[in-house]
């Protein structure tokens, strides 16, 4: 969930602004995806205050979606609970 509220889903064109106001922009109007912005908005803002990454890899691109998600986020537990 950190990577996604630091950096918003580049591969749908858009990025984070400011996580804690739920805040994101387009990057190219060309490829925007729209479907996980609500999302965003929805759940960034409950984080109260940045906190930093303490995983091995890199940010933001490190990470993978179950097998068989096409957009890597579809069985992301942390995005599905509420």
């Amino acid at each position: 969930m950190f990577s996604f509220c630091a950096f918003g889903y580049p591969p749908h064109c858009w990025v984070g602004v400011n996580p804690i106001a739920g805040t994101w922009k387009i990057v190219n109007q060309y490829c925007f995806n729209p479907k996980w912005t609500s999302k965003y908005e929805q759940v960034c803002p409950h984080g109260r205050r940045p906190g930093t990454w303490k995983s091995p890899g890199k940010m933001p691109f490190d990470y993978k979606g179950k097998a068989g998600a096409p957009d890597g986020l579809e069985e992301c537990q942390h995005l599905m609970e509420e």
